[in-house]
């Protein structure tokens, strides 16, 4: 992880898991997507309201996966010296 990786991942970091995993994962993907979906694609299969709750699922699990891989990295570079 580089220094201006790891600087941006410690004020992420500093906000909180649950912010990150609701504004990235929720609004930021899981909204975009089920109105893609939604009203682009028009995908009828299911309800409005399933769309919205899977999509929203989604995002978060999304970006609960991407935490822990950022959180992995962030650790093992912190734990190493720079050079």
């Amino acid at each position: 992880m580089r220094l201006s990786e790891r600087r941006k991942w410690q004020r992420t970091r500093e906000k909180g898991v649950l912010q990150y995993v609701l504004v990235n994962g929720v609004l930021l993907f899981g909204v975009p997507m089920f109105l893609f979906v939604t009203f682009v694609l028009r995908h009828d299969r299911m309800p409005i309201w399933e769309s919205a709750v899977l999509w929203s699922v989604t995002g978060i699990v999304y970006r609960v996966a991407t935490w822990v891989i950022n959180e992995r990295r962030y650790r093992r570079a912190v734990a190493e010296p720079l050079g």
